[in-house]
């Protein structure tokens, strides 16, 4: 994370050692040492394809904009914070803008495939004390960041790639950053270690204009969420939602050695089904009447008990 905001921060790391403080907005800096990179790596090794993965710190607090950017928002926004807030998303567009431009510059554009996403849904507006620019909205989906309705992991995803995306357009398909590795690895032509299970699904079919066949369902479970229900199981078009033991189970940050055994016995209960297809921002229970309901509750208990079983507890 940027420190001790996007404007000039003091934290940055290159190879293990600290580069000391930077002027300008973060961002932007990590889009010029993604640039610099690119190009020595194409004066270098013209021919080797390349992996870059960027990661920006913007909109996560504590937001800082620049001024230019945040004064385009202010006749908008409901105050200062919020315009500050619009300004830090504004500032992140020009950094991909800058991005692609370099790729257009380098004449890789046509055979680089570009992924857009974000980690988790936008944060709840001073849910802890710094968070005073987080004017983030889910829009028709249910929650903020930390729930486990879609509010809180449902986010953008827009992948480029023109000479492999042979029909762009807009999907419906599920997708999960699961997916990205085994995606990459079939792209690549590299082989997954036959002791190595992915947990992601290979979805470059879609760029063919074809369905990715996802065998196992998505299934989360954050013991930390901030609503009651906090597993949680997309499968088609379906969205099941489980709390843990009538939501008796204590909220942890991590499953060790200490209540390994408490959350291993809890059960899944109190189900709630959702057909997503019709209902993207998860409002009306379907659990009672879909004759669905059964098959999922029964897959979605298998899946959490692998998940259990599969998972690795840490020691203290």
């Amino acid at each position: 994370n940027a420190a001790p905001s996007h404007e000039n921060p003091t934290n940055f790391v290159r190879n293990g050692q600290p580069v000391g403080p930077l002027e300008g907005y973060s961002c932007q800096i990590v889009t010029d040492e993604a640039i610099r990179w690119l190009d020595a790596h194409r004066a270098e090794h013209s021919e080797q394809p390349f992996f870059l993965y960027v990661a920006f710190h913007e909109p996560h607090e504590p937001v800082a904009s620049p001024a230019d950017l945040v004064a385009m928002y202010r006749d908008v926004a409901r105050n200062e914070d919020e315009a500050q807030f619009f300004a830090n998303v504004h500032n992140v567009d020009l950094a991909v803008g800058r991005l692609t431009r370099a790729l257009d510059r380098l004449g890789i554009t046509e055979d680089t495939l570009v992924v857009f996403t974000s980690d988790n849904g936008p944060e709840t507006l001073k849910r802890y004390a710094r968070a005073t620019r987080s004017y983030g909205r889910p829009g028709p989906l249910r929650g903020m960041k930390l729930w486990t309705t879609d509010g809180g992991f449902r986010v953008a995803g827009i992948v480029r790639w023109p000479r492999g995306i042979r029909q762009p357009g807009v999907s419906d398909a599920v997708v999960s950053a699961l997916d990205l590795l085994p995606t990459f690895c079939e792209l690549a032509g590299a082989q997954i270690p036959p002791d190595r299970e992915l947990g992601g699904t290979d979805i470059s079919p879609l760029f063919r204009g074809q369905a990715i066949d996802r065998r196992r369902p998505l299934l989360w479970v954050y013991y930390n969420a901030l609503n009651e229900h906090r597993a949680a199981m997309r499968s088609g078009p379906w969205k099941m939602l489980a709390r843990l033991d009538h939501g008796q189970l204590p909220r942890y940050v991590n499953v060790y050695s200490g209540n390994r055994d408490e959350v291993m016995g809890a059960s899944l209960t109190d189900f709630e089904l959702y057909y997503i297809a019709e209902d993207i921002g998860e409002s009306k229970n379907v659990m009672g009447v879909a004759p669905e309901a059964a098959q999922l509750r029964t897959q979605m208990e298998s899946e959490y008990r692998e998940l259990l079983r599969r998972s690795h507890v840490w020691s203290r």
